[in-house]
C-alpha cells in the first residue's frame, strides 16, 4: 500500500504510521513495514506492507485503526472467508446456468442475480481494495465496490419482498413482469448515488490511506444510509416470517416430531437470516467499546456469507444433487422418476417446511 505526501522540508524524511499497540496500547508512531519509495521534489511516496480487512467497508472511524494483532486476524479471516465465498458463489452460478429446472421460479432467479452481484463485489474487493499504489485504479475499485455492494443489497431487498409475499401476505402475490422490474430496480437504482458522488467530486472515492474506498462524508449518505435502510426493512421481514413459522397451524406437523419441527424451523430461520443480509447489522454495532468484538462478528458473518448461501441453498437442495447425479451417472430418466416436481423449482428442506404455511392458506407462490 502507498500514499502521497506533499512536503517542503526533506531532511530526515521517513514514512510511518500511528501504531495503537505501542506504549501499552496508548499509541505511538512506528515505521515498521513502511519505507520511502520515491521523492520527486515536492511529493514523497510511502509504501507499507500492512494488511486490510473486510470490516473497512462499514468502518465509521474512517481509517479503521486496530491493534496490529486484531488487524492481522481480521485480514486472515477476510481472505479465507472471501475465497470460500467466491468459490461457493461461482459454483452456485454454474449450477443455475447448467440446470434449467433450477431457474424456473422467481425465488431461484432472484437468488441467481444475488449470487452474481455478490460474486462481483467480493472479486473486486479481494483483488483491488489494497491497490492504492495506482491512484486512478484505486478510484475505479472504490466506484465498482460501491456499486456492486449496493446492487447486492437491492437484490437482498427484493428477496425480502419475496419472503414477505410467500409467507406473510400470500394472497394476491402475482406481479406481472416481476423479474424485469426487479432487474431494472436492482441494477439501476445503485447507479444514482454512484453518479451523484462522481458528479460532486470523483476524489471523494479516494478516502483511504491503506485501502481503496470512499471518504467518510459520502460514505454516510451514499452507502451507510441506503444499506441501513435495506437492513432495517429486512429485519422487519425476518421477524414477520419467523412469527408466521412459529404460529404455523399444528395440524401441518401432525406426522412430525417436535424435534424435527424445531430443526426445520431453525434451518428456515437461518436460511432467511443469511439470505436477507441481516448479518450486516453487526457492522453498525461496531462502535466505541464494542468495536473489536462486533468487527469480528461482522467480518466472520459477511466474509463467509456467500459460502453460507452455497451450503444452505445449493448443497442442501435435493434437486441440485439429483441433477448432478444425472450428469455423473448419465441417467436422466432415473432422476425424473424420483417423484420430484421439476415445475415447482428446487426446494431445500427448510424451504419445503416454509411452503407448508402457504399451503395452509390455500395459495402458492412461485
Amino acid at each position: 500500500m502507498c500514499w502521497h505526501l506533499f512536503i517542503q522540508q526533506t531532511e530526515g524524511l521517513v514514512c510511518g504510521y500511528w501504531d495503537y499497540s505501542k506504549k501499552d496500547n496508548s499509541g505511538g508512531w512506528s515505521t515498521d513495514g513502511c519505507s520511502l519509495q520515491s521523492y520527486d521534489g515536492d511529493r514523497a511516496i510511502c509504501v507499507c506492507d500492512h494488511l486490510t480487512n473486510f470490516a473497512i467497508l462499514i468502518d465509521f472511524e474512517a481509517q479503521g485503526n486496530y491493534v496490529k494483532a486484531h488487524q492481522l486476524a481480521l485480514s486472515v479471516i477476510t481472505i479465507i472467508g472471501l475465497v470460500l465465498s467466491i468459490i461457493g458463489l461461482s459454483f452456485t452460478i454454474i449450477c443455475f446456468l447448467i440446470f434449467k429446472p433450477l431457474r424456473k421460479t422467481r425465488g431461484q432467479k432472484v437468488l441467481f442475480q444475488l449470487a452474481v452481484a455478490m460474486l462481483c463485489s467480493w472479486v473486486v474487493f479481494l483483488a483491488g481494495v489494497e491497490q492504492t499504489q495506482d491512484y486512478n485504479g484505486c478510484i475505479a475499485v472504490a466506484v465498482l465496490l460501491h456499486y456492486f455492494i449496493l446492487v447486492t443489497f437491492m437484490w437482498l431487498l427484493i428477496e425480502g419482498l419475496l419472503q414477505y409475499l410467500r409467507f406473510v401476505k400470500v394472497l394476491g402475490t402475482y406481479i406481472p413482469r416481476f423479474m424485469l422490474k426487479s432487474s431494472i430496480f436492482a441494477w439501476g437504482v445503485p447507479l444514482i448515488p454512484v453518479i451523484v458522488v462522481l458528479a460532486i467530486d470523483y476524489r471523494l472515492y479516494d478516502g483511504g490511506i491503506h485501502y481503496c474506498w470512499m471518504s467518510l462524508q459520502p460514505f454516510y449518505y451514499a452507502f451507510a444510509l441506503p444499506v441501513g435502510l435495506v437492513i432495517l426493512i429486512n429485519i422487519v421481514v425476518f421477524i414477520m416470517v419467523i412469527v408466521n413459522i412459529v404460529r404455523r397451524p399444528a395440524g401441518l406437523q401432525s406426522n412430525q416430531s417436535e424435534r424435527k419441527r424445531a430443526l426445520m424451523n431453525f434451518w428456515a430461520a437461518l436460511s432467511i437470516f443469511v439470505l436477507l443480509g441481516v448479518t450486516w447489522v453487526f457492522g453498525y454495532l461496531a462502535i466505541e467499546d464494542a468495536r473489536i468484538p462486533f468487527q469480528y462478528i461482522f467480518t466472520i458473518c459477511n466474509a463467509f456469507q456467500g459460502f453460507f448461501i452455497f451450503l444452505l441453498f445449493v448443497t442442501r437442495d435435493p434437486q441440485v444433487r439429483k441433477e448432478w447425479m444425472a450428469v455423473c451417472c448419465g441417467d436422466k430418466k432415473k432422476t425424473d422418476r424420483t417423484g420430484y416436481d421439476s415445475s415447482a423449482g428446487s426446494r431445500s428442506k427448510d424451504a419445503t417446511a416454509l411452503t407448508d404455511l402457504s399451503s395452509a392458506k390455500n395459495s402458492s407462490f412461485t
